[in-house]
């Protein structure tokens, strides 16, 4: 299954994990716990890696990656969680300015039902 990673630019994610292109990393945990050592993190598409980066790991600068991924065993409703992952390219992140966040924002806020 195809998703995205973000990494910083010395090729780690957070927490510390090393990764590199055609490299698999396994999460070292049993279950499937969110934020946790269970499960690798990612995304559907590399908008929303982008897009949620600052509330989920905060990389500066980030590089990203499109992933192979095993079947995922978690989701909270924004990012997916799997047990295996494995870089198959990099990609050239997306720059979303001021206005397409403050547009997603709204976006959100009128499908929950917040307004």
């Amino acid at each position: 299954m195809k998703m995205y990673k973000l990494l910083t630019q010395d090729m780690t994610s957070h927490g510390g994990m090393t990764w590199a292109i055609g490299k698999k990393n396994i999460a070292t945990g049993k279950g499937s716990t969110m934020c946790t050592s269970q499960v690798l993190h990612c995304y559907s598409h590399p908008v929303l890696a982008i897009l949620f980066n600052p509330i989920h790991a905060n990389i500066t600068n980030p590089r990203l990656f499109e992933i192979e991924c095993s079947p995922m065993v978690a989701d909270d409703g924004v990012k997916f969680a799997c047990k295996e992952q494995t870089p198959t390219k990099e990609l050239t992140p997306i720059v979303l300015s001021i206005e397409d966040r403050v547009e997603f924002s709204i976006y959100c806020s009128l499908e929950s039902g917040y307004t």
